[in-house]
Formats: C-alpha cells, structure tokens, sequence
C-alpha cells in the first residue's frame, strides 16, 4: 500500500505499522473533510476488494510482507492476464479474461476504467 502523508511518504507492507501525527491526518482529509484513514472495513473491501489498513498494531507475530495472500492472488492475476494477452484469436482471448475476471472478482474493484475508442 502506498502511504502518502503530505511531504512523507512509502510504500507499506502487509504488517508494516506507521505512526500519523495530527498534522499529517490533517493533510489526509479531502475537499469535504474527510480523510481516507477513517474508513471503515467495509468501506476498505468495497473500495479495494480488501481490507489495506487498520488502527493498532499489528497482530501479533505478523511479520512485515509475510502471509501476502492478497500479494499472491495479484501475482496469480497478472499471470493469467499476461497469458490472455498472448492469444491471437480474439474470441479465445475474450472468453480468457471473462474466465479471469469470474476467477479473481477482487481485481475488478477499482476507481480506474479503461476506455477503449473505434
């Protein structure tokens, strides 16, 4: 996940646990007053098809970057798309990604579309 706090910033690992001070919370919230640390689990999974972050520390025994199963199931993903890519047959290729877009439904969750002009 990448973490952006006004002028510091990086990318945190599953388990990676970072403090955020009142000023930086500040920089989070939006044009409504809104900050994206606030949001809830449901609202986490709605918006990227799992839960990024929560308050606290970090389970216990929960190393940093161990037991990336959402890492894993990306990694499965872009395999399956970058297979799908190499079929020359349009319609061998259309029915390749419906396949990988009912078999990983989290990487369909996103604020990004790509528009594709004729």
């Amino acid at each position: 996940m990448t973490v952006s706090l006004g002028v510091d910033g990086f990318v945190g690992l599953r388990g990676h646990e970072f403090t955020v001070t009142e000023e930086q919370y500040e920089e989070t919230r939006n044009k409504f007053g809104v900050s994206w640390l606030d949001m809830t689990v449901d609202q986490q999974v709605e918006r990227w098809g799992h839960q990024m972050f929560a308050s606290g520390p970090a389970p216990e025994g929960m190393g940093i970057g161990r037991d990336d199963i959402h890492g894993a199931r990306h990694r499965q993903w872009m395999r399956a798309t970058e297979e799908a890519q190499r079929i020359s047959d349009p319609d061998e290729r259309a029915v390749a990604f419906r396949k990988i877009k009912a078999d990983f439904p989290e990487q369909n969750r996103n604020s990004q579309r790509t528009l594709r002009t004729y």
